[in-house]
Protein backbone atom coordinates (compact mmCIF):
# COMPACT_ATOMS: atom_id res chain seq x y z
CA UNK A 1 0.00 0.00 0.00
CA UNK A 2 1.39 3.42 -0.90
CA UNK A 3 2.64 5.43 1.98
CA UNK A 4 0.09 8.14 2.13
CA UNK A 5 2.70 10.75 4.53
CA UNK A 6 5.26 10.17 2.48
CA UNK A 7 3.41 11.50 -0.59
CA UNK A 8 1.55 14.99 1.27
CA UNK A 9 4.95 15.95 1.88
CA UNK A 10 5.35 16.36 -1.95
CA UNK A 11 2.18 18.81 -1.96
CA UNK A 12 1.86 22.07 -2.68
CA UNK A 13 -1.86 22.63 -1.43
CA UNK A 14 -0.73 25.98 -0.03
CA UNK A 15 -1.94 29.25 -0.82
CA UNK A 16 1.31 30.48 -1.85
CA UNK A 17 1.89 27.53 -4.37
CA UNK A 18 -1.03 28.26 -6.10
CA UNK A 19 -0.26 31.69 -6.51
CA UNK A 20 3.58 30.54 -7.82
CA UNK A 21 1.49 28.10 -10.34
CA UNK A 22 -0.38 30.95 -12.02
CA UNK A 23 2.63 32.68 -12.46
CA UNK A 24 4.04 29.68 -13.93
CA UNK A 25 1.24 29.69 -16.48
CA UNK A 26 1.54 33.16 -17.16
CA UNK A 27 -2.14 34.16 -15.29
CA UNK A 28 -2.63 37.12 -13.31
CA UNK A 29 -2.06 35.57 -10.08
CA UNK A 30 -5.47 37.79 -8.39
CA UNK A 31 -7.35 36.76 -11.03
CA UNK A 32 -6.44 33.33 -10.83
CA UNK A 33 -7.51 33.07 -6.98
CA UNK A 34 -10.49 35.44 -7.67
CA UNK A 35 -9.30 37.89 -5.82
CA UNK A 36 -10.82 40.80 -7.31
CA UNK A 37 -11.77 44.21 -5.91
CA UNK A 38 -14.73 43.62 -3.35
CA UNK A 39 -17.04 40.95 -3.25
CA UNK A 40 -20.34 40.64 -4.17
CA UNK A 41 -23.03 41.80 -0.93
CA UNK A 42 -25.10 38.63 -0.16
CA UNK A 43 -28.76 39.33 -1.24
CA UNK A 44 -32.00 38.15 -0.21
CA UNK A 45 -33.04 35.48 -2.61
CA UNK A 46 -36.34 33.26 -2.71
CA UNK A 47 -34.54 30.68 -4.09
CA UNK A 48 -30.59 28.85 -3.50
CA UNK A 49 -28.28 29.03 -5.98
CA UNK A 50 -27.13 25.97 -7.82
CA UNK A 51 -23.17 25.08 -8.27
CA UNK A 52 -23.15 21.88 -9.92
CA UNK A 53 -19.45 20.76 -10.62
CA UNK A 54 -18.51 17.72 -12.91
CA UNK A 55 -15.36 16.26 -14.23
CA UNK A 56 -15.11 13.53 -16.65
CA UNK A 57 -14.81 10.49 -15.60
CA UNK A 58 -13.73 10.21 -11.42
CA UNK A 59 -14.78 7.13 -10.35
CA UNK A 60 -16.37 7.09 -6.82
CA UNK A 61 -13.23 5.37 -5.76
CA UNK A 62 -10.84 8.30 -6.59
CA UNK A 63 -11.33 10.16 -3.38
CA UNK A 64 -9.10 9.99 -0.73
CA UNK A 65 -11.84 9.75 2.33
CA UNK A 66 -13.76 6.78 1.05
CA UNK A 67 -9.87 5.28 2.19
CA UNK A 68 -9.65 3.29 -1.59
CA UNK A 69 -7.91 4.31 -4.13
CA UNK A 70 -4.44 5.97 -2.91
CA UNK A 71 -5.55 9.45 -4.36
CA UNK A 72 -4.74 12.59 -2.92
CA UNK A 73 -7.52 15.09 -2.56
CA UNK A 74 -7.89 17.26 0.80
CA UNK A 75 -10.01 19.76 -0.50
CA UNK A 76 -13.07 16.89 -1.18
CA UNK A 77 -12.05 15.25 2.12
CA UNK A 78 -12.84 18.50 4.13
CA UNK A 79 -16.06 19.19 1.32
CA UNK A 80 -17.39 15.76 2.42
CA UNK A 81 -17.37 16.63 6.40
CA UNK A 82 -19.98 19.21 5.29
CA UNK A 83 -22.30 17.36 2.88
CA UNK A 84 -23.92 14.44 1.83
CA UNK A 85 -21.94 11.95 0.60
CA UNK A 86 -23.99 9.27 -1.61
CA UNK A 87 -22.22 5.91 -1.05
CA UNK A 88 -24.24 4.07 -3.94
CA UNK A 89 -24.62 7.15 -6.78
CA UNK A 90 -24.43 5.40 -10.16
CA UNK A 91 -24.04 6.65 -13.57
CA UNK A 92 -26.87 5.05 -15.33
CA UNK A 93 -25.16 4.69 -18.91
CA UNK A 94 -21.62 5.51 -18.15
CA UNK A 95 -20.42 7.26 -21.11
CA UNK A 96 -20.40 10.87 -21.47
CA UNK A 97 -23.19 11.92 -23.57
CA UNK A 98 -25.72 9.24 -22.55
CA UNK A 99 -24.64 10.64 -19.03
CA UNK A 100 -25.32 14.20 -19.61
CA UNK A 101 -28.28 13.69 -21.92
CA UNK A 102 -30.01 11.70 -19.08
CA UNK A 103 -28.74 14.98 -16.74
CA UNK A 104 -30.47 17.22 -18.59
CA UNK A 105 -33.74 15.67 -19.58
CA UNK A 106 -34.28 13.05 -16.57
CA UNK A 107 -35.13 10.71 -19.24
CA UNK A 108 -32.89 7.21 -20.09
CA UNK A 109 -31.07 7.01 -23.71
CA UNK A 110 -33.33 5.69 -25.74
CA UNK A 111 -35.59 8.90 -25.15
CA UNK A 112 -33.41 11.12 -24.41
CA UNK A 113 -32.00 11.15 -27.68
CA UNK A 114 -27.99 10.28 -26.53
CA UNK A 115 -27.66 6.68 -27.01
CA UNK A 116 -24.17 6.94 -27.06
CA UNK A 117 -20.94 9.77 -27.38
CA UNK A 118 -21.74 12.57 -30.15
CA UNK A 119 -19.48 11.71 -33.00
CA UNK A 120 -19.30 13.31 -36.32
CA UNK A 121 -20.30 9.91 -38.27
CA UNK A 122 -23.51 9.33 -35.84
CA UNK A 123 -25.88 12.07 -37.22
CA UNK A 124 -28.79 11.58 -35.01
CA UNK A 125 -27.13 11.48 -31.98
CA UNK A 126 -27.60 15.05 -30.56
CA UNK A 127 -29.53 16.70 -28.06
CA UNK A 128 -33.06 17.86 -29.35
CA UNK A 129 -33.63 21.50 -29.75
CA UNK A 130 -37.70 20.89 -28.86
CA UNK A 131 -36.74 19.26 -25.60
CA UNK A 132 -37.62 20.49 -22.25
CA UNK A 133 -34.39 20.15 -20.22
CA UNK A 134 -32.75 20.98 -16.38
CA UNK A 135 -31.05 24.36 -17.43
CA UNK A 136 -34.75 25.39 -19.36
CA UNK A 137 -36.56 25.04 -16.15
CA UNK A 138 -34.20 26.71 -14.39
CA UNK A 139 -33.94 29.50 -16.26
CA UNK A 140 -37.84 29.51 -16.54
CA UNK A 141 -38.21 29.74 -12.96
CA UNK A 142 -35.56 33.00 -12.80
CA UNK A 143 -32.63 31.52 -12.72
CA UNK A 144 -29.23 33.21 -14.42
CA UNK A 145 -27.89 30.13 -16.00
CA UNK A 146 -24.48 29.25 -16.70
CA UNK A 147 -22.52 26.71 -18.67
CA UNK A 148 -18.45 26.19 -19.06
CA UNK A 149 -16.67 23.78 -20.01
CA UNK A 150 -17.66 20.57 -21.78
CA UNK A 151 -20.81 20.51 -23.32
CA UNK A 152 -20.99 17.05 -25.74
CA UNK A 153 -24.46 17.25 -26.75
CA UNK A 154 -24.07 18.16 -30.20
CA UNK A 155 -23.36 16.24 -33.00
CA UNK A 156 -19.83 17.42 -34.50
CA UNK A 157 -19.32 18.26 -37.89
CA UNK A 158 -18.93 16.04 -40.62
CA UNK A 159 -15.73 14.57 -40.01
CA UNK A 160 -14.15 16.15 -37.25
CA UNK A 161 -14.85 13.00 -34.93
CA UNK A 162 -15.18 14.10 -32.02
CA UNK A 163 -13.93 17.65 -32.07
CA UNK A 164 -16.92 20.00 -30.09
CA UNK A 165 -19.08 22.11 -32.55
CA UNK A 166 -19.96 25.85 -32.47
CA UNK A 167 -23.52 25.55 -30.92
CA UNK A 168 -26.05 27.90 -31.89
CA UNK A 169 -27.91 30.01 -29.28
CA UNK A 170 -31.59 28.37 -30.12
CA UNK A 171 -29.64 24.68 -28.93
CA UNK A 172 -28.02 26.08 -26.20
CA UNK A 173 -31.25 25.59 -24.33
CA UNK A 174 -31.82 28.45 -22.25
CA UNK A 175 -28.22 28.68 -21.04
CA UNK A 176 -27.30 33.19 -20.19
CA UNK A 177 -23.50 32.83 -19.85
CA UNK A 178 -22.19 30.59 -22.37
CA UNK A 179 -18.36 29.68 -22.07
CA UNK A 180 -17.75 26.06 -24.46
CA UNK A 181 -14.73 24.31 -24.54
CA UNK A 182 -13.94 23.20 -28.57
CA UNK A 183 -10.95 21.05 -28.50
CA UNK A 184 -10.87 17.53 -28.70
CA UNK A 185 -10.28 15.90 -25.44
CA UNK A 186 -6.39 15.10 -26.21
CA UNK A 187 -5.87 18.97 -25.94
CA UNK A 188 -6.00 19.74 -22.18
CA UNK A 189 -2.72 22.31 -22.37
CA UNK A 190 -4.17 23.85 -25.82
CA UNK A 191 -7.98 24.45 -24.86
CA UNK A 192 -10.46 26.88 -27.04
CA UNK A 193 -13.40 28.36 -26.48
CA UNK A 194 -16.44 30.02 -27.67
CA UNK A 195 -17.67 32.69 -25.17
CA UNK A 196 -21.48 33.94 -25.24
CA UNK A 197 -22.15 35.72 -29.11
CA UNK A 198 -19.11 34.16 -30.34
CA UNK A 199 -19.38 33.20 -34.22
CA UNK A 200 -17.49 29.81 -34.97
CA UNK A 201 -14.94 31.84 -35.85
CA UNK A 202 -14.35 34.22 -33.06
CA UNK A 203 -12.58 31.48 -30.66
CA UNK A 204 -11.07 31.82 -27.23
CA UNK A 205 -7.27 30.72 -27.34
CA UNK A 206 -5.61 31.39 -23.44
CA UNK A 207 -2.84 29.71 -24.29
CA UNK A 208 -0.86 27.33 -22.68
CA UNK A 209 -2.79 26.34 -19.42
CA UNK A 210 -4.54 22.92 -18.43
CA UNK A 211 -8.42 23.51 -19.36
CA UNK A 212 -9.02 22.48 -15.53
CA UNK A 213 -7.09 26.06 -14.51
CA UNK A 214 -8.58 28.36 -17.33
CA UNK A 215 -12.48 27.38 -16.60
CA UNK A 216 -11.93 27.60 -13.06
CA UNK A 217 -10.15 31.07 -13.71
CA UNK A 218 -13.81 31.53 -15.54
CA UNK A 219 -16.30 29.95 -12.95
CA UNK A 220 -14.40 32.32 -10.52
CA UNK A 221 -14.70 35.63 -12.11
CA UNK A 222 -18.21 34.27 -12.86
CA UNK A 223 -18.56 34.13 -8.99
CA UNK A 224 -17.51 37.04 -8.39
CA UNK A 225 -19.28 39.34 -11.32
CA UNK A 226 -16.90 42.12 -10.97
CA UNK A 227 -18.83 45.39 -12.75
CA UNK A 228 -21.91 42.18 -13.69
CA UNK A 229 -20.41 41.19 -16.36
CA UNK A 230 -21.19 37.56 -15.82
CA UNK A 231 -24.84 37.52 -14.41
CA UNK A 232 -27.78 39.26 -13.07
CA UNK A 233 -27.33 39.43 -9.61
CA UNK A 234 -30.84 40.31 -8.78
CA UNK A 235 -31.54 36.41 -9.71
CA UNK A 236 -30.26 33.18 -8.06
CA UNK A 237 -27.56 31.93 -10.21
CA UNK A 238 -27.29 28.11 -11.44
CA UNK A 239 -23.55 27.22 -13.12
CA UNK A 240 -22.34 24.11 -14.23
CA UNK A 241 -18.70 23.36 -14.39
CA UNK A 242 -17.28 20.23 -16.93
CA UNK A 243 -13.82 19.80 -16.49
CA UNK A 244 -12.40 17.45 -18.88
CA UNK A 245 -9.83 16.05 -16.79
CA UNK A 246 -9.28 13.69 -15.25
CA UNK A 247 -10.28 11.77 -18.78
CA UNK A 248 -7.41 10.57 -20.51
CA UNK A 249 -4.74 10.74 -21.65
CA UNK A 250 -2.97 10.59 -18.78
CA UNK A 251 0.42 10.96 -19.99
CA UNK A 252 3.10 12.93 -17.98
CA UNK A 253 2.55 15.60 -20.61
CA UNK A 254 -0.81 16.14 -19.45
CA UNK A 255 -0.84 16.98 -16.23
CA UNK A 256 0.55 20.01 -14.27
CA UNK A 257 3.87 18.98 -12.90
CA UNK A 258 2.90 20.62 -9.43
CA UNK A 259 0.18 17.35 -9.53
CA UNK A 260 2.50 14.78 -11.08
CA UNK A 261 4.79 15.57 -8.07
CA UNK A 262 2.80 14.52 -5.39
CA UNK A 263 3.14 11.41 -6.24
CA UNK A 264 6.68 11.20 -5.23
CA UNK A 265 8.25 7.76 -6.44
CA UNK A 266 4.65 5.74 -6.55
CA UNK A 267 5.09 2.91 -8.57
CA UNK A 268 2.05 1.40 -10.61
CA UNK A 269 1.58 -1.72 -7.97
CA UNK A 270 0.96 0.84 -5.24
CA UNK A 271 -1.32 2.94 -6.83
CA UNK A 272 -3.10 0.11 -8.95
CA UNK A 273 -4.61 -1.37 -5.32
CA UNK A 274 -7.31 -2.82 -6.20
CA UNK A 275 -7.57 -6.95 -6.15
CA UNK A 276 -9.12 -6.52 -9.78
CA UNK A 277 -6.50 -5.19 -11.35
CA UNK A 278 -5.09 -7.69 -14.07
CA UNK A 279 -2.11 -7.37 -15.75
CA UNK A 280 -2.50 -7.23 -19.37
CA UNK A 281 -1.70 -6.00 -22.71
CA UNK A 282 -4.84 -4.33 -22.78
CA UNK A 283 -3.96 -2.66 -19.48
CA UNK A 284 -0.36 -1.70 -20.18
CA UNK A 285 -1.90 1.96 -20.02
CA UNK A 286 -3.09 1.41 -16.45
CA UNK A 287 0.44 0.28 -15.40
CA UNK A 288 1.82 3.72 -17.51
CA UNK A 289 -0.60 6.36 -16.84
CA UNK A 290 -2.02 5.38 -13.20
CA UNK A 291 -0.12 8.42 -11.92
CA UNK A 292 -0.95 10.75 -14.47
CA UNK A 293 -5.08 9.58 -13.35
CA UNK A 294 -4.53 10.12 -9.67
CA UNK A 295 -2.64 13.53 -10.24
CA UNK A 296 -5.24 14.68 -12.43
CA UNK A 297 -8.21 13.70 -9.83
CA UNK A 298 -5.72 15.92 -7.51
CA UNK A 299 -5.52 19.29 -9.99
CA UNK A 300 -9.33 18.79 -9.87
CA UNK A 301 -9.78 18.80 -6.26
CA UNK A 302 -7.56 22.01 -6.31
CA UNK A 303 -9.46 23.71 -8.61
CA UNK A 304 -12.24 23.02 -6.63
CA UNK A 305 -10.82 24.04 -3.92
CA UNK A 306 -10.60 27.45 -5.34
CA UNK A 307 -14.41 27.61 -6.62
CA UNK A 308 -15.15 27.04 -2.99
CA UNK A 309 -13.08 29.63 -1.45
CA UNK A 310 -14.69 32.29 -4.21
CA UNK A 311 -18.45 31.03 -3.47
CA UNK A 312 -17.17 31.45 0.47
CA UNK A 313 -15.41 35.35 -0.24
CA UNK A 314 -18.54 36.25 -1.90
CA UNK A 315 -20.90 35.54 1.28
CA UNK A 316 -22.36 33.02 -1.57
CA UNK A 317 -21.81 30.14 0.03
CA UNK A 318 -24.80 29.64 2.47
CA UNK A 319 -27.50 30.48 -0.31
CA UNK A 320 -25.96 28.00 -2.61
CA UNK A 321 -26.54 23.72 -3.04
CA UNK A 322 -23.35 22.25 -4.38
CA UNK A 323 -23.44 19.41 -6.21
CA UNK A 324 -19.52 17.56 -6.95
CA UNK A 325 -20.31 14.60 -9.10
CA UNK A 326 -18.78 13.00 -12.38
CA UNK A 327 -20.50 11.42 -15.63
CA UNK A 328 -18.73 8.24 -15.35
CA UNK A 329 -15.59 6.64 -13.82
CA UNK A 330 -12.57 5.13 -14.91
CA UNK A 331 -11.62 1.33 -15.36
CA UNK A 332 -7.80 1.46 -14.98
CA UNK A 333 -7.10 -1.63 -15.09
CA UNK A 334 -10.14 -3.35 -13.11
CA UNK A 335 -11.12 -6.73 -14.59
CA UNK A 336 -8.29 -5.89 -17.97
CA UNK A 337 -10.41 -3.31 -18.98
CA UNK A 338 -9.63 0.54 -19.63
CA UNK A 339 -11.87 3.79 -19.93
CA UNK A 340 -15.40 3.49 -19.01
CA UNK A 341 -19.14 2.05 -20.16
CA UNK A 342 -18.79 -0.75 -17.76
CA UNK A 343 -21.16 -2.23 -15.55
CA UNK A 344 -18.73 -2.86 -12.61
CA UNK A 345 -18.58 -0.67 -9.97
CA UNK A 346 -15.02 1.30 -11.29
CA UNK A 347 -17.35 2.58 -14.24
CA UNK A 348 -20.53 2.59 -13.11
CA UNK A 349 -20.19 4.06 -9.29
CA UNK A 350 -19.66 8.24 -9.06
CA UNK A 351 -18.87 10.47 -6.73
CA UNK A 352 -21.75 12.28 -6.01
CA UNK A 353 -21.78 14.95 -3.05
CA UNK A 354 -24.03 17.67 -1.73
CA UNK A 355 -23.70 20.50 0.61
CA UNK A 356 -26.41 23.44 1.58
CA UNK A 357 -24.96 24.39 4.85
CA UNK A 358 -27.61 24.96 7.34
CA UNK A 359 -30.68 23.31 5.11
CA UNK A 360 -28.83 19.04 4.21
CA UNK A 361 -27.55 17.33 7.25
CA UNK A 362 -23.71 16.45 6.35
CA UNK A 363 -24.17 12.56 6.05
CA UNK A 364 -23.26 9.18 4.33
CA UNK A 365 -26.34 7.74 2.56
CA UNK A 366 -26.94 4.78 0.88
CA UNK A 367 -29.41 6.08 -1.58
CA UNK A 368 -29.53 4.20 -4.70
CA UNK A 369 -29.68 7.34 -6.99
CA UNK A 370 -29.31 7.16 -10.57
CA UNK A 371 -28.62 9.74 -13.70
CA UNK A 372 -32.22 10.41 -14.48
CA UNK A 373 -33.13 11.33 -11.09
CA UNK A 374 -30.88 14.12 -11.16
CA UNK A 375 -32.94 16.64 -12.70
CA UNK A 376 -36.32 16.32 -10.56
CA UNK A 377 -34.32 16.07 -7.15
CA UNK A 378 -32.36 19.13 -8.00
CA UNK A 379 -35.65 21.00 -9.20
CA UNK A 380 -37.49 19.82 -6.38
CA UNK A 381 -34.71 20.62 -3.84
CA UNK A 382 -34.77 24.49 -5.82
CA UNK A 383 -38.36 25.19 -4.78
CA UNK A 384 -39.05 24.12 -8.72
CA UNK A 385 -40.92 20.34 -7.61
CA UNK A 386 -44.09 21.89 -9.61
CA UNK A 387 -42.05 22.55 -12.38
CA UNK A 388 -40.78 18.69 -12.82
CA UNK A 389 -41.51 17.32 -16.80
CA UNK A 390 -44.84 14.92 -16.64
CA UNK A 391 -43.61 11.69 -18.37
CA UNK A 392 -39.56 11.82 -17.31
CA UNK A 393 -38.17 8.64 -16.14
CA UNK A 394 -36.42 9.67 -13.38
CA UNK A 395 -37.21 9.81 -9.87
CA UNK A 396 -37.90 13.24 -6.81
CA UNK A 397 -35.51 11.90 -4.23
CA UNK A 398 -35.31 15.24 -2.73
CA UNK A 399 -37.35 13.95 0.16
CA UNK A 400 -34.65 11.27 0.70
CA UNK A 401 -32.22 13.93 0.07
CA UNK A 402 -33.55 16.13 3.08
CA UNK A 403 -33.44 12.97 5.35
CA UNK A 404 -37.37 12.88 5.98
CA UNK A 405 -38.64 9.71 7.68
CA UNK A 406 -41.32 8.59 5.17
CA UNK A 407 -39.44 9.36 2.05
CA UNK A 408 -39.38 7.60 -0.59
CA UNK A 409 -36.07 5.35 -1.44
CA UNK A 410 -35.31 3.31 -4.11
CA UNK A 411 -34.19 -0.60 -3.77
CA UNK A 412 -32.43 -0.34 -7.06
CA UNK A 413 -30.54 1.64 -9.04
CA UNK A 414 -30.98 0.85 -12.84
CA UNK A 415 -28.30 0.04 -15.52
CA UNK A 416 -28.95 1.03 -19.20
CA UNK A 417 -25.81 0.90 -21.71
CA UNK A 418 -27.23 1.68 -25.39
CA UNK A 419 -23.78 1.60 -26.81
CA UNK A 420 -22.59 -1.89 -24.77
CA UNK A 421 -25.92 -2.98 -25.06
CA UNK A 422 -26.38 -4.27 -21.72
CA UNK A 423 -28.88 -3.69 -18.95
CA UNK A 424 -29.43 -4.52 -15.47
CA UNK A 425 -29.57 -3.25 -11.69
CA UNK A 426 -27.66 -2.50 -8.93
CA UNK A 427 -29.08 -2.73 -5.27
CA UNK A 428 -27.30 -2.60 -1.79
CA UNK A 429 -26.77 -5.85 -1.83
CA UNK A 430 -26.18 -7.33 -5.36
CA UNK A 431 -25.18 -6.07 -8.79
CA UNK A 432 -26.99 -7.94 -11.79
CA UNK A 433 -26.57 -7.78 -16.06
CA UNK A 434 -27.63 -8.91 -18.52
CA UNK A 435 -24.76 -8.32 -22.05
CA UNK A 436 -26.16 -8.89 -24.97
CA UNK A 437 -23.81 -8.54 -28.35
CA UNK A 438 -24.39 -10.14 -31.18
CA UNK A 439 -22.42 -13.43 -31.38
CA UNK A 440 -22.29 -13.06 -27.33
CA UNK A 441 -24.90 -13.57 -24.40
CA UNK A 442 -23.32 -13.09 -20.99
CA UNK A 443 -25.49 -12.48 -17.35
CA UNK A 444 -23.43 -11.63 -14.72
CA UNK A 445 -24.48 -11.68 -10.92
CA UNK A 446 -22.50 -10.19 -8.47
CA UNK A 447 -22.73 -9.77 -4.31
CA UNK A 448 -21.49 -7.15 -3.32
CA UNK A 449 -21.45 -7.34 -0.05
CA UNK A 450 -19.25 -10.70 -0.10
CA UNK A 451 -17.39 -9.38 -3.45
CA UNK A 452 -17.06 -6.01 -3.61
CA UNK A 453 -14.51 -6.41 -6.56
CA UNK A 454 -16.94 -8.26 -8.23
CA UNK A 455 -14.82 -11.29 -8.93
CA UNK A 456 -16.52 -13.88 -8.47
CA UNK A 457 -19.97 -14.58 -11.25
CA UNK A 458 -22.78 -16.04 -9.32
CA UNK A 459 -25.10 -16.95 -12.28
CA UNK A 460 -25.03 -20.08 -12.68
CA UNK A 461 -24.46 -21.15 -9.17
CA UNK A 462 -27.89 -18.55 -8.51
CA UNK A 463 -30.38 -19.24 -11.01
CA UNK A 464 -33.22 -18.59 -8.67
CA UNK A 465 -31.91 -14.93 -8.28
CA UNK A 466 -30.92 -14.45 -11.85
CA UNK A 467 -34.41 -15.19 -12.84
CA UNK A 468 -35.59 -12.87 -10.06
CA UNK A 469 -33.20 -10.26 -11.06
CA UNK A 470 -33.88 -11.21 -14.88
CA UNK A 471 -37.99 -10.55 -14.22
CA UNK A 472 -37.21 -6.95 -12.65
CA UNK A 473 -35.45 -5.80 -15.20
CA UNK A 474 -38.22 -7.03 -18.03
CA UNK A 475 -40.48 -5.57 -16.19
CA UNK A 476 -38.43 -2.07 -16.24
CA UNK A 477 -38.05 -2.27 -20.19
CA UNK A 478 -41.50 -2.89 -20.99
CA UNK A 479 -42.39 0.00 -19.19
CA UNK A 480 -39.98 2.37 -20.23
CA UNK A 481 -40.90 1.06 -23.53
CA UNK A 482 -37.16 -0.32 -24.21
CA UNK A 483 -36.96 -3.81 -26.57
CA UNK A 484 -33.25 -3.91 -25.53
CA UNK A 485 -31.40 -3.24 -28.42
CA UNK A 486 -28.62 -1.30 -28.80
CA UNK A 487 -28.93 1.84 -29.93
CA UNK A 488 -28.16 0.88 -33.98
CA UNK A 489 -31.17 -1.46 -33.91
CA UNK A 490 -29.47 -4.45 -34.83
CA UNK A 491 -31.63 -6.61 -32.58
CA UNK A 492 -33.85 -6.73 -30.01
CA UNK A 493 -33.18 -9.06 -27.09
CA UNK A 494 -35.61 -8.47 -24.46
CA UNK A 495 -36.80 -12.10 -24.51
CA UNK A 496 -33.31 -13.20 -23.79
CA UNK A 497 -33.59 -12.08 -20.07
CA UNK A 498 -33.42 -15.02 -17.98
CA UNK A 499 -37.22 -14.45 -16.02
Amino acid sequence: MIDQKRIRRRTFMKHSAVLGMASAFGLDGDKTLGLTEGATEKKEQKRPNLLFVFPDQMRRHAMGFMKQDPVITPVLDRFSDDSIVFTHATSTHPLCSPYRGSLFTGLYPHRSGLPTNCHSSRRNVYLRRETTTLTDILARGGYDVGYIGKWHLKTPDEGHGYHGPWIPPEDRHSTDFWYIWSDKHRNNFQPSYWKNDAQPDELIVPGRVWSAIHETNVAVDYLYNKNKAFRDENKPFALFVSWNPPHDPYTKAEVPKEYYDQYGDAVSKELLNRDNVVDSKKTEGATRHARGYFASVTGIDDQFGRILQALKSTGLEEDTLVVFTSDHGEMLGSHGLMTKNQCYEESFGIPLLMRWKGRLLPRRDDLLIGTPDLMPTLLALLGLGDKIPAGIHGKDLSAAVQNEKQAHRPEIAWYFNASNNARGLRTHKMSCFFDRKKDATTDLLFNLNDDPYQMHNLAKARPDLLKEFGAQTYEWLKNIGDDFSDYQKKGAYLNTIPV
